[in-house]
């Protein structure tokens, strides 16, 4: 026994598992989901990765099994050192009770966290991540989630209320973490691989490309026309054509 998730790849349904929770399956049989609280046995093609030692296999029931959930299947985003979510079953445990699913969704999972220790992906076939959490049993099998960090544009009333919300950017290269804004009111901000450029709409100007993660930024100098980058291990400096807006 183990968890499991849906995934829908080009219009069609599948169910996600680790392949030790099906010892001995083969191409093609049955297998038990708890679906909307009762046990439900499935008619499934499994299909495996290339490597047998890739813990995982995706099952095709021929149809959609569960609600489809607007999550993207991808790895976008994540940094070394970012919090990581896994979610699961573990083994006698019910979450019943504790909150309202989704329509069809039955029970809400258990969540369980860890920290991006390390991820390794020389093989182009399979990478592998490593977080530094524990498992209970009855995990194997579940999701890993993790939150992509996007900046917001909320407006301020004049009695400190904020509205709007919208997304202004999305971080390609890890996660935004400090930002300066200059005097053409377009954003610099830090990123996985540098700092991102935005004006004022939130469309991409350009990047300056830095060999380290950057946490912060700021304008500096006579003139605020420097900008100091600060990496993870060094601080870097450099000449901008424009200048950092004056505190108000």
């Amino acid at each position: 026994m183990g968890s499991a998730f849906t995934l829908e790849v080009d219009g069609r349904q599948y169910v996600i598992t680790a392949r030790h929770n099906l010892p001995g399956f083969g191409g093609e049989g049955q297998v038990e989901l708890w679906l909307a609280g009762t046990w439900t046995r499935l008619p499934v093609r499994a299909i495996y990765p290339a490597k047998e030692e890739v813990d995982i296999v995706a099952l095709d029931a021929g149809r959609a099994v569960t609600p489809t959930l607007p999550f993207d299947a991808s790895s976008g985003g994540l940094v070394l050192g970012q919090q990581a979510y896994f979610l699961g079953y573990p083994y006698g445990l019910s979450t019943a009770g504790a909150g309202l699913p989704p329509p069809g969704f039955g029970e809400i999972p258990f969540l369980k966290s860890g920290i991006v220790s390390a991820v390794d992906d020389r093989d182009p076939a399979a990478s592998v991540l490593y977080l530094d959490g524990y498992n209970n049993p009855g995990f194997s099998g579940g999701p890993i989630v993790f939150w992509h960090a996007r900046s917001r544009r909320f407006r301020v009333a004049g009695d400190g209320r904020l509205t709007g919300g919208e997304v202004f950017a999305t971080c390609t290269a890890g996660l935004f973490d400090g930002f300066r804004i200059d005097v053409h009111g377009n954003i610099w901000s830090s990123a996985g691989d540098g700092v991102h450029i935005f004006d004022p709409a939130g469309i991409l100007l350009g990047k300056i490309r830095v060999p380290e993660v950057v946490a912060n930024v700021c304008f500096g100098g006579r003139k605020r026309n420097r900008l100091f980058i600060c990496g993870t291990t060094s601080l870097y400096a450099v000449y901008v054509n424009t200048a950092g807006a004056p505190r108000p």
